[in-house]
């Protein structure tokens, strides 16, 4: 409220006496209204932090239960990897897939590097996935890099990373596949068709297992499995001098040959069902083939390999029902015959 005094019509009716001891009595009640304001601000903030409260509670039990589920997305994420690229996906009973799988479990967890040969198509990648996935690396990063598919001076800065103004669009220091894979597997593919000075490059880094980036001076220690995959006989390259001799002995502590198709004829059956099961679309019935499609499949030559035939089942499941799958329209289909 207000308490007003007026004199407006009385000329001194209030003395100096007056006029002081109301002024003694402003000055109270003045506290008295601050405290009040004081106390009604206090309690507006403390309305304030509860409400800022309860919304950090509520955030919180959000950001809780989104990391608990992406705990659990990557956890199946993690499995499907491992059941995907572990041993048991690497189809095939032949006395040379079997011998491959037992090498390959002996050496998945020594940190050795490990050189893989085939022909194109024979699965390499899928073996170095497996490795890695059942190794005890499992948790770190599985990095692939084509080495055939770049030139010298792209491949070193993929590899090795470069820093800021080491060459012209450098902008920003970036870090190479050997830090990413830091800790897991780097997987080299097609390691035959990367240029000779590259190679000594590579070596270095291997003995020494540390790297500096490109225009870099920083010295960073390196924690890397390193799988090398072929697609040719090592020791024929190193011969022809497109492989170093020395790389080659470093990189093949451990040495896998992937056999072709055509030297594992019994698989072929179980590579078939294989893959109807793992291209059936979801939900959708199971694709039967009838013995004698079978059989024309697996009397064809597959020069491609593994990766040729994938492609192909995967070609006929899009097009065709299984009763439409006659010998005479798989025999039309199959890769060279004339459509």
């Amino acid at each position: 409220g207000a308490l007003y005094l007026d004199n407006r019509f009385k000329e001194r009716a209030f003395s100096d006496h007056d006029v002081e001891l109301v002024e003694q009595y402003a000055g109270q009640f003045a506290l008295v209204i601050e405290r009040a304001w004081m106390l009604e601000e206090k309690q507006r903030l403390l309305q304030e932090n509860q409400l800022q409260k309860d919304e950090l509670e509520r955030r919180n039990q959000d950001l809780t239960q989104t990391l608990s589920r992406r705990e659990e997305e990557l956890s199946d994420t993690r499995e499907a990897l491992r059941n995907r690229f572990s041993s048991p996906g690497l189809v095939g009973e032949s006395t040379g897939m079997k011998e491959l799988l037992a090498q390959a479990e002996k050496v998945r967890d020594h940190n050795v590097p490990i050189l893989l040969w085939g022909e194109s198509g024979t699965g390499k990648e899928l073996v170095a996935k497996a490795i890695h996935y059942q190794s005890n690396r499992r948790e770190r990063k599985f990095v692939p890099i084509n080495c055939a598919a770049l030139p010298e001076s792209l491949l070193e800065s993929e590899l090795f990373g470069f820093v800021k103004g080491a060459f012209s669009g450098a902008e920003r220091d970036k870090p190479g596949l050997f830090e990413e894979a830091e800790g897991g597997t780097l997987f080299l593919d097609e390691i035959g068709e990367m240029p000779c000075e590259m190679q000594k490059k590579l070596l270095r880094v291997l003995q020494e297992r540390e790297l500096r980036r490109v225009g870099g001076r920083e010295v960073i220690k390196l924690d890397v499995r390193i799988v090398a995959a072929l697609n040719q006989d090592p020791a024929a390259l190193v011969k022809q001098g497109k492989m170093r001799e020395d790389l080659y002995y470093r990189l093949s502590v451990i040495v896998l040959h992937l056999p072709p198709l055509r030297e594992r004829p019994g698989d072929l059956p179980l590579l078939v069902e294989h893959f109807l099961k793992l291209h059936r679309p979801s939900g959708a019935p199971e694709y039967h083939l009838a013995p004698e499609a079978r059989a024309v499949i697996c009397r064809a030559p597959w020069p491609g390999n593994v990766r040729e035939l994938e492609n192909f089942m995967k070609r006929l499941m899009l097009y065709y029902t299984p009763d439409q799958l006659t010998p005479a329209i798989l025999e039309k289909e199959l890769p060279g015959k004339p459509g």
